[in-house]
């Protein structure tokens, strides 16, 4: 799936599986969450999540929240060499999408 206009915030809270409060330029907004899956080992205060703006003017939310950088502080092994690691997980729908950038 191709997304437009992404743009990034920092987690806050997730009061439900559908919504999560994101703070977006210094703004908190409230967010729809479209992964209703538990989440707790990504979605911790202050993470960096992505966001793409809902089509849909009328809708309740602005933002769909559709995924969140998880850094690895150690050194991790990939593809045989040791190596800082960002994971960015796309959390869209019931799936995960993993791209692992190396340091």
């Amino acid at each position: 799936m191709k997304y437009e206009n992404v743009v990034s915030g920092k987690f806050k809270s997730r009061p439900n599986r559908f919504i999560a409060h994101i703070e977006i330029d210094g703004k908190e907004e409230i967010c729809h969450v479209m992964n209703t899956g538990r989440m707790k080992e990504l979605l911790l205060p202050d993470a960096e999540v992505f966001l793409c703006p809902a089509k849909n003017p009328e809708r309740k939310t602005k933002f769909d929240l559709i995924g969140v950088r998880r850094n690895v502080t150690k050194s991790a092994r990939v593809l045989g060499h040791s190596a800082k690691v960002s994971f960015f997980i796309w959390i869209t729908s019931l799936s995960f999408s993993i791209l692992i950038i190396t340091h």
